[in-house]
């Protein structure tokens, strides 16, 4: 990826990001990279400085880097996301997708959480307090 687009490895990790998951705001980028804020810009500013993506605002979506293309709408608490990206989670306009952060109308319910029956419980809360 790198080589073929002409990008550092960062960029060329940011532009995946963008490419495959349905939430990459910059907190979420920043969170799986394990990446300071300095070295996030630095690879925007690298990344939008090609035509891969459009640089833009739009709402709710917590960046300002994205793909070419359409743009869906989602309600609530669901992020919008490039139109194309649906199919490859199974959704079309409206639906959440499973990865990213959790919601209650996604959490598995307690009886699939095996042992320590509260474990799926407090996951939940931990990943709603992280934000």
């Amino acid at each position: 990826m790198s080589a073929e687009y002409g990008l550092g490895a960062d960029a060329a990790a940011l532009y995946l990001a963008l490419l495959a998951m349905p939430d990459p705001t910059d907190r979420n980028t920043a969170r799986w990279t394990g990446w300071k804020p300095a070295r996030l810009k630095a690879a925007r500013a690298e990344l939008a400085a090609t035509d891969l993506v459009v640089e833009a605002g739009r709402s709710r979506a917590g960046r300002t880097l994205f793909l070419p293309g359409g743009w869906s709408d989602m309600s609530s608490p669901t992020l919008p996301v490039e139109q194309w990206k649906l199919p490859m989670y199974g959704l079309t306009a409206g639906e959440r997708p499973l990865l990213g952060s959790w919601h209650r109308s996604n959490r598995p319910p307690s009886s699939t959480a095996g042992p320590g029956s509260g474990s799926a419980r407090a996951t939940y809360r931990a990943s709603r307090n992280s934000r």
